[in-house]
């Protein structure tokens, strides 16, 4: 990914901080089921889940600051990293839910 790259990336990311607000405010429901609270797994859903519109918010403005000035090693890297955020996020997401249904599943309320 060049420089030039990351403006797109963060244009992106910057787009999909509103639905990933809706995903965040709705991240609390997962502790519904009665036990749910002393779940590792279910708390790593909420968290993913309510951290993710920081992680669009701060890839996008990383990514768009990082591709204007001159072009420079740690500026590459740096883009990358801001646009690695939120994909290590969803990453988790979709690892805790593939755990979530397979140890548990599909209930909130295992203990693993």
């Amino acid at each position: 990914m060049t420089v030039k790259g990351s403006r797109g990336l963060g244009i992106l990311y910057g787009v999909l901080v509103l639905p990933a607000m809706f995903l965040a405010v709705s991240s609390v429901f997962v502790f519904d089921a009665p036990g749910s609270e002393r779940s590792v797994l279910t708390a790593l859903f909420a968290i993913s889940l309510a951290v993710l519109p920081f992680a669009f918010l701060l890839s996008a403005i990383g990514g768009i600051v990082c591709s204007f000035g001159p072009r420079s090693t740690g500026k590459l890297y740096a883009g990358r990293v801001f646009a690695w955020l939120p994909i290590v996020d969803v990453g988790v997401f979709l690892l805790v839910f593939v755990l979530l249904q397979t140890l548990c599943g599909g209930r909130f309320d295992c203990r693993v």
